[in-house]
């Protein structure tokens, strides 16, 4: 939790992690704050130093995360709860990030 003056950054950002598991895009986002997206994205850029995009990707990353962490449930339904459009998307995204698939993730917090 990061505390912003800018109460715009503050409500996208809340927006953001009460609803990313609904698979919201950039554009929902702006939508939701009711400024132009260039004004967000610079605005998001100068309080946080991420785009809206890439705080979105950091978002759903941590829930699965912590989904495969704490929840018994399948990959498909974590990649669901996360937001990402599928299970297939959801293990690149970990490939790319930490270099395991969310089962070998699993299985290595599991010490397996």
């Amino acid at each position: 939790i990061v505390a912003l003056h800018d109460v715009e950054v503050a409500m996208a950002l809340r927006f953001i992690r009460d609803q990313v598991g609904t698979g919201i895009s950039v554009g929902d986002v702006v939508n939701h704050v009711e400024l132009s997206r260039r004004s967000l994205e610079l605005r998001f850029q100068e309080a946080i130093g991420r785009t809206i995009h890439a705080e979105l990707q950091r978002v759903r990353f941590e829930r699965a995360k912590r989904l495969l962490r704490e929840a018994e449930l399948s990959i498909a339904r974590i990649s669901d709860h996360a937001g990402y459009g599928s299970p297939s998307y959801m293990g690149q995204v970990f490939k790319e990030q930490i270099d395991m698939t969310p089962a070998q993730y699993r299985r290595h917090l599991r010490g397996e």
